[in-house]
C-alpha cells in the first residue's frame, strides 16, 4: 500500500498494509512526512492521526468519523466533503458536517464551519480556530474592506445556521 503526494505522485510512504487505514497508521507512527498527500476518499475512520503532519493533504470525502487528530497539522488541507463526525480535530470533537461558505475572501476559496461539542471551529486558508479567534483575526488583517465584510457575513451565516440546532456556543 502506497501513500501518493496529491501534486506529483511521488511516494511518500509505502508498507505492507491491506488497508488505507493501516498504512496510514504506520505512516503517523513512524513519524512519516505526508504534508500534501492524497488521501481522498479514503476511508479512515477511527484513525489516530494525532500529531500527524497532514500540511496540504487532500482529504476530500475522506471517512474521518471517530479520528483522533488532536494536534495534527492540518493546515491547508482541503477537507471539502470529509466526515469528521465525531472526530477530534484541534482538541474539539466535531459533532456535524461542516457549513462550508465559498469561495470568499482574499484567498477566493472556501471557509469551513465545524461544529463542536464546546463552540464552531473555523477552518480558513492556513487558519484553524474559534469562531471568535477568526472574527478577531477578519478585524485585524482585512479590517472594513470588502473580503473582511465578506468573511464577517459568513461569520454571522454560521452562527444562524450551526448554533440553533445544538445550541453551540459562538
Amino acid at each position: 500500500m502506497q501513500i501518493k503526494s496529491r501534486f506529483d505522485g511521488q511516494v511518500l510512504y509505502d508498507c505492507e498494509a491491506e488497508t488505507m487505514l493501516e498504512c496510514l497508521q504506520e505512516a503517523v507512527k513512524s513519524r512519516a512526512y505526508l504534508a500534501g498527500a492524497n488521501l481522498a476518499g479514503a476511508n479512515l475512520a477511527g484513525a489516530n492521526l494525532a500529531g500527524a503532519n497532514l500540511a496540504g493533504a487532500d482529504l476530500a470525502g475522506a471517512n474521518l468519523a471517530g479520528a483522533d487528530l488532536a494536534g495534527a497539522n492540518l493546515a491547508g488541507a482541503n477537507l471539502a466533503g470529509a466526515n469528521l463526525a465525531g472526530a477530534y480535530l484541534a482538541g474539539h470533537k466535531v459533532i456535524a458536517a461542516p457549513l462550508s461558505i465559498g469561495p470568499i475572501g482574499s484567498r477566493q476559496w472556501y471557509t469551513l464551519f465545524w461544529p463542536c461539542e464546546d463552540g464552531i471551529l473555523v477552518a480558513c486558508g492556513c487558519f484553524l480556530g474559534s469562531l471568535d479567534e477568526f472574527t478577531a483575526r477578519v478585524r485585524s488583517t482585512h479590517r472594513d474592506n470588502e473580503h473582511g465584510r465578506n468573511y464577517l457575513a459568513a461569520v454571522e451565516l454560521a452562527k444562524t445556521m450551526l448554533c440553533q440546532p445544538a445550541n453551540l456556543k459562538s
